[in-house]
C-alpha cells in the first residue's frame, strides 16, 4: 500500500537516449537494485531493470528497460519471455534479499532480547543476592543488638545489685557507727554526770565542813561576846563595838547560809 505515487518518476529522451528521474518520491526508484538519486537524471540502457518503490510479493511496478528492433514474432515472443524471466529473477531475487535482511534483523533482535534477557536474569540474580545478604545482614545487626540489649540489661542489674549491696554495707557500718557513737556519748555523759555529783558531793562536804567551822567560830565569837558584855555593861564604846560585832556576825552568818543554799 501507497508504495508509489501519482507522480513517482518521469522518463525524459534527450540526443537520441532515455533518462529516468526521481520526482522525490517517498518510496524511490531503483535502476539494477540501486537507489538513483533525486531529481538527477540516470541514463537507461537496454537490459535496465526499473522498480518503482519497494514490493516484495508482486512484480506490479518492476519493469525492463529494452530497445526494441525490427525483429519476427518469434523473436518478440522469445525476447518477451526473456523479459519476464527476467523480472521475475529480479523480483526473486529482491525478495530473497529482503528476506535474508528480514531473517536477520529478526536473528538481532533475538540474539539483542536473548543478551538483553540473560542480563535482567542476571541483575534480578544480583538484586536478590544482595537483598537476601541485605537480610542476612539486618537479622545479625538485630541479634546483635539484641544481644547487646541483654548484656546492658545484665550488666544494669549486676550493677544494681552491687550498689544495693554496697548499700546495705553502708548503712550497717553507719548503723554500727551511730551506735558505737551513742554508747560512746552515753558513757561519756554518764561518767560526766558521775564526775559532777561526785563533785558537787565534794563540794557539799567542802560546804559544810566551812559551815561546821563558821558555826564554831561563830559560837567562839558569841562566847567571847557574852564575856565582855559581861565585862562592859556600862561602857557606851563597848556597847558600840558589841553592836557592829552583831551585825558583821550576823552578815557573815547570812552570806554562809545564802552560799550555802545557792549550792
Amino acid at each position: 500500500k501507497n508504495m508509489i505515487s501519482r507522480n513517482h518518476a518521469r522518463f525524459k529522451y534527450d540526443e537520441g537516449k532515455w533518462f529516468i528521474i526521481d520526482n522525490n518520491s517517498t518510496n524511490g526508484v531503483y535502476l539494477n537494485s540501486e537507489r538513483i538519486p533525486k531529481q538527477e537524471p540516470q541514463t537507461l540502457s537496454s537490459g535496465d531493470i526499473i522498480i518503482f518503490g519497494v514490493n516484495m510479493s508482486s512484480s506490479e511496478f518492476v519493469y525492463k528497460y529494452e530497445v526494441e528492433s525490427l525483429a519476427s514474432k518469434d523473436e518478440i515472443e522469445r525476447i518477451r519471455a526473456e523479459k519476464e524471466k527476467l523480472v521475475q529473477e529480479e523480483v526473486e531475487r529482491i525478495r530473497k534479499e529482503k528476506e535474508k535482511e528480514k531473517e536477520q534483523q529478526i536473528a538481532g533482535l533475538k540474539r539483542k532480547f536473548q543478551h538483553e534477557d540473560t542480563e535482567y536474569k542476571k541483575r534480578l540474580k544480583k538484586l536478590e543476592t544482595e537483598r537476601c545478604q541485605e537480610r542476612l545482614a539486618e537479622q545479625r545487626r538485630y541479634q546483635k543488638a539484641q544481644e547487646e540489649i541483654t548484656r546492658i540489661r545484665e550488666e544494669a542489674k549486676a550493677k544494681e545489685e552491687q550498689i544495693a549491696k554496697e548499700k546495705r554495707i553502708v548503712e550497717e557500718k553507719q548503723r554500727k557507727a551511730t551506735e558505737e557513737k551513742e554508747k560512746e556519748l552515753s558513757e561519756k555523759l554518764q561518767k560526766s554526770l558521775e564526775e559532777l555529783n561526785k563533785k558537787r558531793e565534794q563540794e557539799r562536804q567542802q560546804q559544810d565542813a566551812i559551815l561546821r567551822i563558821r558555826e564554831e567560830e561563830a559560837l567562839k565569837l558569841k562566847k567571847e561576846i557574852e564575856a565582855l558584855n559581861s565585862k562592859v555593861k556600862d561602857g557606851t564604846k563597848a556597847k558600840q563595838e558589841l553592836e557592829k560585832m552583831r551585825q558583821h556576825l550576823d552578815e557573815s552568818m547570812e552570806e554562809e547560809l545564802e552560799c550555802w543554799f545557792c549550792l
